[in-house]
């Protein structure tokens, strides 16, 4: 759990952050989906396309249950 804010990149630009919030509401709003509708956005980065993390258990002494992530594909 994170307990401390989450840096922010020293080259975000809060009017382009903007300009793409706009742009992905007019393009949602041209597909003409029917009220209500439940819509899955993913988002793509350079190099993680697809990958989602999981936690599991593992074997540990008693008494303790570490976790740890795998990445599944």
């Amino acid at each position: 759990m994170l307990l401390v804010p989450r840096p922010s990149h020293s080259k975000k630009d809060p009017a382009a952050a903007d300009q793409f919030r706009e742009g992905l509401a007019k393009k949602l709003e041209a597909l003409e989906l029917p009220e209500g509708s439940r819509v899955k956005l993913w988002m793509m980065d350079e190099a993680r396309f697809g990958r989602h993390t999981e936690l599991r258990r593992l074997w540990a002494r008693k008494g303790q249950r570490p976790e740890v992530t795998r990445i599944t594909r």
